[in-house]
Order: C-alpha cells, then structure tokens, then sequence
C-alpha cells in the first residue's frame, strides 16, 4: 500500500485513490492474471487497492534461470511460466493474483536469501528498473520487494533493460559454493 511506503523516503510519484479498476485498464495484462478476476470482486478491488500506477522508477533486481543470459520468460509471472512450460496448477492456486507477478527486490541481499541463490531453478541475478510503462507494482513499509505485474507481452521489453550483474552473481555463488564445502 503506497500511503505506508517509506523505502528511503522515496515515495512513488502517485498513488490510487480508487478501488477499482476498469475493464480496459486490466485488458492490458496476461489472460491468466485477468482470469483471477472473474466472478471475483473482492480479488478486483484488493489487487485495485495494493497497486500503484504510476512512481518513479526503482532499481531492482531479480532472480534469474542462466549466469550469462536473460530469457522473456525471466520476467513472467508463475502462473504464466507454468502455462508456458505445460506445467500443473490448481485453480485455486491460479485465482491469486500474486501468483502472476513478477518478483523483484531493492536489496540483493535480501533476494539472495529469500530465492536461496543460487538453486536448481535460478543461477543468475539480473539488475534493472522497474518502470510503471511496464506495469503497475505494490509498495508496502519496510519492505524491499515488489510485486510487479507486467502488462501483457511487456517480458519481452523488460528482459532486454535488465543485465545480469556479473559481479552480485559470481560473488553469491562463490559464497554458497563455500558454505556447502
């Protein structure tokens, strides 16, 4: 919720005053995320609620599949990179909408930890900015991650202005590499 967040004192340019949101405004993102929303008013107006339109760019950063290159489907939500890998899910799983954002973190640290970097799954960490003209993201106090919910086919603009930060990724798998020695 933007009206708590105080991350540095940088507060996003602007904050929702409403609890809805328009049916062409969420035409813009995936089907998945939209599907969420379906006979689901409560699931409408908190998503409404925890979002921010528009703020200022934030740099962050995310976890990815490969040390050396960024996919498209780096910066899909779960929901989506399940879909496109023919992967199973329950409905109920799929109805939240949380479960179709992509999750970036201000702090490395933080990330490193929370993904437990590296893993089977992620041996890259890419560093970029988070930019409203991609999608709208939560702010919430005392909390470096976000949840960015890209507008639909955006993953393939994002992946292209993030870098894999050679020096975080190499420096966070030689760490872990030592505390498994």
């Amino acid at each position: 919720m933007i009206d708590n967040y105080d991350k540095n004192d940088k507060l996003p340019s602007d904050s929702n005053d409403t609890t809805e949101i328009s049916d062409d405004y969420l035409a813009q993102f995936p089907v998945t995320l939209r599907k969420c929303f379906e006979n689901d008013e409560d699931s409408r107006k908190n998503f409404a609620e925890e979002i921010v339109e528009k703020y200022d760019e934030v740099l962050v950063y995310r976890a990815v599949m490969y040390s050396d290159k960024i996919l498209s489907k780096d910066f899909l939500g779960n929901a989506e990179k399940y879909d496109l890998d023919g992967q199973k899910y329950s409905k109920r799983w799929a109805k939240k909408y949380k479960n179709h954002s992509v999750s970036v973190n201000e702090s490395v640290e933080e990330l490193i930890e929370k993904t437990k970097f590296p893993n089977n799954h992620i041996t890259g960490i890419a560093k970029g900015y988070m930019k409203c003209k991609y999608g709208p993201a939560d702010f919430e106090r005392h909390k470096t991650h976000h949840n960015w919910y890209l507008f639909d086919g955006a993953n393939e603009k994002v992946c292209k202005e993030f870098d894999i930060d050679r020096e975080i990724t190499d420096r966070a798998t030689t760490a872990q590499l030592n505390k498994t020695n």
